[in-house]
């Protein structure tokens, strides 16, 4: 029997099971049937806490942020546009742009990018991030060349760099660069990997339960995190994974299947510090109380944490970070 057909009959068995019904032995050991259900949906615990890991690794071996100065605002979303028309030119998803974008993040936190460089390590990293490309990149970076052209003239005209123009040499020599500096870990998880690999958990872990709010889970997510990206440096000690637990607190308050209190920190009250977001943040979903009876209120923080392999009180201060954020 394949591997598909285990997991079909081991998630058909699970939701026989009564929703609460957490804690219970079964006879086949609960976590080898949830364990064969991460590996079919490609989101197993050993690959979340390889990503927790690796982010870590990457934050702890950045300089301190008082030594490095961030990107301003303005040059920013620019910058962040620029990767958009590169992307489009070679055909690359939002998934790979939002790829391109934590790179460059961490370039910059690096001090391996300056303004000067920007718009031939703009080509470099999207030429890194396109899978569909082996060998000589020559060809891509000529292909890019108008949009990067475009990019330098408008730092130029904004009097951020003198007049000088990328080119497809530039681009490749950029590429050498950031490779060095990156140590060629340039497959980390961003925004657009944490997100789909939490909602699929959460939906396994609750039985399938939740199987109806995946679709809206991410179709929020995915305009959340576009928002947040813009808003925020992916080498910010708010990294993708914390932004990803945070967001995905706030869709299912929204959701009316998480208390709103649940995620305040200790010493806050709901006065001091409101997680409700406006309704128009999550259009359909207006505020409203937790729907779960009380009893399973319990169950559900128990799905959050092992979804996320982090404990409630990480889950707190993530959800009012991104809030923090949002409301800014």
């Amino acid at each position: 029997m394949s591997r598909h057909q285990k997991s079909t009959i081991a998630c058909a068995e699970l939701k026989e099971q009564p929703a609460n019904d957490f804690e219970h032995d079964r006879p086949d050991s609960r976590d080898d049937v949830f364990n064969d259900l991460f590996d079919a949906s490609g989101t197993p615990t050993e690959l979340i806490q390889h990503w927790a890991e690796l982010e870590k690794q990457t934050l702890e071996a950045l300089p301190d942020p008082l030594a490095t100065l961030p990107m301003p605002g303005h040059l920013r979303a620019h910058t962040l546009r620029c990767l958009q028309g590169l992307c489009s030119v070679c055909n690359l998803s939002p998934a790979e742009w939002c790829q391109a974008v934590l790179l460059l993040d961490i370039c910059w936190a690096k001090g391996a990018v300056d303004i000067d460089s920007l718009p031939s390590s703009c080509g470099a990293i999207v030429g890194m991030v396109n899978k569909n490309i082996r060998g000589d990149r020559h060809d891509l970076y000529t292909r890019m060349m108008p949009v990067c052209t475009a990019f330098a003239q408008h730092l130029c005209h904004m009097g951020y760099i003198d007049c000088q123009y990328p080119t497809p040499q530039s681009c490749r020599c950029e590429d050498c660069n950031l490779l060095r500096i990156l140590d060629r870990q340039i497959h980390q998880a961003s925004l657009s990997a944490w997100i789909p690999a939490l909602v699929k958990r959460i939906v396994i872990l609750s039985n399938n339960n939740f199987g109806y709010l995946a679709q809206w889970m991410m179709q929020q997510s995915l305009s959340i995190s576009t928002r947040l990206i813009m808003q925020i440096s992916s080498a910010d000690p708010l990294s993708p994974r914390r932004i990803a637990n945070g967001i995905v607190c706030l869709l299912l308050v929204a959701a009316k299947l998480l208390p709103v209190d649940i995620l305040l920190p200790g010493q806050l009250s709901l006065e001091e510090g409101p997680i409700a977001l406006p309704e128009t943040l999550f259009p359909g979903f207006a505020q409203g109380p937790c729907m779960l009876p009380a009893a399973e209120r319990d169950w559900i923080v128990k799905v959050l944490e092992e979804a996320t392999a982090c404990e409630l009180n990480e889950l707190k201060q993530d959800a009012l970070a991104v809030t923090q954020v949002l409301k800014a």
